[in-house]
């Protein structure tokens, strides 16, 4: 019986190679800027209903307070109600409008990711057949837990290699 040779193996952490790659960095900088103009925006529609709020506790005071008269009460209490329905209005079209935006950066950051992941995994491709490897390993941990692989040799750890190569290109600014 003829022995087999084990093919030839490097070892990349695919965690650090998107974590450091320049344009990720870029991307998720740019992406961030979104997520912040968001709040803003929700910061801003929420504060623009604290007024109205303030308004009906001052309504709903007068409603109860003893000392008007039935009139004045009544009309304080119906002015309330009017009040009030307007404000749950408001707040249920900002809880949509949340969703709404937190649906749409959700997409937005898995395109951001699935872009990036397909250009790394090509270039550790490319590596790996440049330098002879018949296979890859991703030596990231899983999940937060140890991961598949517990040990890689140094020499087997071309992560620093390849990183070196997605940044090849990266402006000054960027490195």
């Amino acid at each position: 019986a003829v022995a087999q040779q084990a093919p030839k193996t490097i070892a990349v952490n695919f965690d650090t190679l998107f974590q450091e790659f320049y344009e990720v960095k870029d991307a998720l900088a740019k992406f961030q800027t979104s997520i912040d103009a968001v709040d803003k925006e929700l910061q801003t529609m929420a504060s623009e209903m604290q007024p109205q709020s303030e308004k009906l506790q001052e309504l709903v005071a007068k409603s109860r307070n003893p000392a008007m008269t039935d009139d004045a009460r009544q009309e304080a209490e119906q002015e309330a109600v009017q009040l009030d329905q307007e404000l749950r209005q408001r707040q249920q079209e900002l809880g949509q409008f949340q969703q709404q935006q937190r649906q749409t950066l959700g997409l937005r950051r898995n395109e951001i990711r699935k872009q990036f992941v397909e250009k790394i995994r090509e270039v550790v491709s490319q590596y790996a057949e440049s330098s002879g490897a018949e296979l890859v390993v991703n030596i990231a941990p899983v999940g937060g837990n140890v991961g598949g692989i517990i040990f890689v040799a140094d020499a087997y750890d071309k992560t620093n290699d390849v990183l070196a190569i997605l940044n090849a290109d990266a402006p000054e600014s960027a490195e």
